[in-house]
């Protein structure tokens, strides 16, 4: 509502007119009004109602000036409507039905109740709002508008018996506007599909203590109140485009998004720019598909969002407690920049991951848990991220990772301090590393397996992944996985890794290249309820005359052999093959070796004749070794080349 010009005799500066009335459309006040301050007694006639008001004479020319009239309540006593209010005869500002009321037969003629605010907030109960559950929507308008024109652009819920119901979104298009609730004040949405706010291009909004619910729809139907391709999702318990929105200390229940961070421009119906400094602080969501649904924000702050989130039937895609959409190849969704979040917590989250971030070059996720949810955690077309602190309990793993970089498309993306618990036993792979220059440092895991083979726990496929400090543990007796599977890529380091009830420890396939990979094989134990496909290490050797640049350092593994028959040796898991000889000797071609391995034979004759020693093909002597001398030992090392042949050193 457009504010008119104040009388030409009105010395009342725009500072002490907002003192007053907050600057209520600038309405005139007569020169020989004193100040009235915001503590002013209530004094003076009063009556039960505004509508009473409305309907008091015009007060007498002698005392016009200086009548106040104290009201007891908008609709009844003691409502929260009430206040007092002051006669200016000269006034002629729209009645706003709640800060400035005009006279029943007066509406076209000078001379107004101003109301006389003991507080900077404007109330909603001073425009009629009752919060009984009755629709509340209108009241809300208007206290929406005064607080725009206010110095302060505070609106104010005081806490009530029911919900504060509304029929439609209130739209705040005004900058700088502040929303805060009393203790426990809800307000209800009770059409399906608007926002309860709707925070529409105007920038420095915030919302604060407040419960926000959506009562009743269908989540099978689309909801009809759609804005173009924004429409599905436009239904949220906070719905902005502005930047530097703040909404803190909301619960959301019932919507599709608790809160939805958006560049969707209603007017040309499209996505355009970016969004700055929004804040996202103590938020709690219930029964919402997404607990944070954003496009294209920079310093983005989220702390403290918990909840859980569900599967909406309307909107098939997979629900997250955060979802931040975005790529580089999508013109319809850029990119965000430099996102904190820290201390998040999922619970019970049902057909998608916890936590699921698109398109973001820049940010530091710290303290993020999901508990008893179908998985953690996935990133897409996402460069230059730390995730410190990051963990899952009772993780279901349903999905191709419960945690993912599925994607060529990500770079730089750090996991310290990682934790994972699965709830039930199943032959997912836990972890999917993708991605360039990612690494995981200092996780621990614990994996359900009932059958072999499976997993793998971690499934290596991107380029220059390192893994240090890795602990796994197999808590299921039945079965075994494969802990870490190198599947392929180049430029892989491992350093640091334990683990234990493993089908196979760590396996590498034979299209990995120019890796690094160092262990302790001590440290790896496996399943002893698998027998002989069971190992700790197992590498693939490429086609003859291939040189992997595969660069293995384990720690020294000293490994006895009882001679039965031949001997084959696991290469990736023993370094110093034991052998106590009471017969002939068979040496078979080993398994598991990779070329620049080193592999030495410590061969003991424990009888009282020579034995002989029988070679595989894959062995080559400087001088042949082929028997050894009664109660002797004999000891002879090797270097694996390129061309699948054990070289004697």
């Amino acid at each position: 509502m457009a504010q008119p010009p104040a009388s030409q005799s009105d010395p009342v500066s725009r500072r002490r007119f907002g003192t007053l009335a907050f600057g209520v459309l600038g309405a005139a006040l007569p020169a020989a009004v004193p100040s009235v301050t915001a503590s002013a007694a209530s004094t003076g006639p009063q009556v039960t109602t505004i509508a009473e008001l409305r309907a008091r004479s015009r007060p007498a020319p002698s005392v016009e000036g200086f009548a106040q009239v104290t009201v007891q309540g908008y609709w009844a006593s003691n409502d929260g409507g009430g206040g007092t209010f002051r006669w200016y005869p000269d006034s002629t500002a729209p009645d706003d039905g709640g800060m400035v009321i005009a006279r029943n037969s007066d509406e076209g003629v000078a001379g107004r109740w101003l109301r006389q605010p003991t507080s900077p907030e404007i109330s909603v109960r001073w425009f009629g709002a009752v919060g009984d559950g009755r629709d509340d929507t209108s009241a809300i308008v208007r206290a929406l508008s005064a607080a725009a024109r206010s110095p302060e652009k505070v609106i104010y819920f005081p806490p009530s018996a029911r919900a504060y119901a509304i029929i439609q979104p209130i739209i705040i298009t005004s900058h700088g506007i502040s929303v805060r609730g009393g203790e426990g004040a809800v307000i209800e949405q009770r059409t399906w599909g608007p926002p309860v706010f709707d925070i529409y291009n105007a920038d420095d909004v915030t919302i604060s203590d407040l419960s926000l619910v959506m009562e009743g729809g269908d989540r099978s139907e689309i909801p009809t109140t759609t804005v173009g391709v924004n429409g599905p999702t436009y239904n949220a318990g906070v719905s902005s485009s502005g930047n530097r929105t703040i909404v803190r200390n909301v619960s959301v229940r019932g919507f599709l998004s608790g809160v939805k961070l958006t560049t969707y421009d209603r007017a040309t119906r499209t996505y355009s720019g970016t969004r700055v400094g929004n804040i996202i602080e103590d938020v709690q969501v219930s029964e919402v598909a997404f607990g944070l649904l954003t496009t294209a924000q920079d310093d983005l702050v989220v702390t403290g969002l918990t909840g859980s989130y569900e599967l909406f039937p309307y909107y098939p895609a997979p629900p997250h407690l955060i979802y931040m959409s975005g790529s580089s190849t999508t013109t319809a969704m850029t990119l965000s920049t430099n996102i904190t979040i820290r201390d998040c917590e999922a619970t019970n989250g049902r057909g998608g991951s916890a936590f699921q971030f698109g398109g973001i070059r820049g940010g530091r996720v710290t303290n993020c848990t999901a508990d008893d949810c179908d998985s953690l955690l996935s990133t897409g077309d996402c460069r230059d991220m730390t995730f410190t602190r990051i963990s899952s309990i009772n993780d279901a793993n349903l999905y191709a990772g419960s945690l993912a970089v599925p994607d060529d498309a990500s770079s730089n993306i750090i996991f310290q301090d990682l934790t994972m618990e699965m709830s039930e036993t199943n032959g997912n792979r836990l972890i999917l590393l993708g991605g360039v220059d990612c690494r995981i440092e200092n996780a621990d895991l614990r994996v359900r397996r009932s059958t072999f083979p499976c997993g793998p726990d971690i499934a290596v496929v991107g380029e220059r992944s390192s893994l240090r400090n890795i602990r796994i543990s197999g808590i299921d007796s039945a079965g075994g996985s494969t802990g870490i599977l190198y599947y392929e890529g180049s430029g892989h380091s491992l350093d640091a890794v334990e683990m234990a009830g493993m089908g196979i420890g760590i396996q590498v396939a034979a299209n990995v290249r120019d890796s690094d990979l160092s262990y302790n094989p001590n440290l790896i134990t496996v399943n002893p309820l698998l027998g002989a496909p069971a190992r700790r290490v197992g590498i693939n050797e490429p086609s003859a005359g291939v040189d992997p640049g595969i660069h293995v350092k384990r720690s020294e593994r000293r490994v006895p052999y009882a001679f039965s028959g031949g001997i084959r040796v696991e290469a990736g898991s023993v370094s110093h093959a034991l052998i106590s000889a009471s017969g002939p000797v068979q040496i078979l071609d080993t398994r598991d070796q990779t070329a620049g391995m080193d592999l030495t034979f410590e061969i003991t004759n424990i009888t009282t004749r020579s034995l002989p020693i029988v070679w595989d093909r894959s062995f080559r002597f400087a001088s042949p070794l082929l028997t050894v001398s009664p109660g002797a030992t004999v000891s002879i090392s090797f270097t694996r080349t390129a061309d699948h042949i054990w070289q004697e050193r």
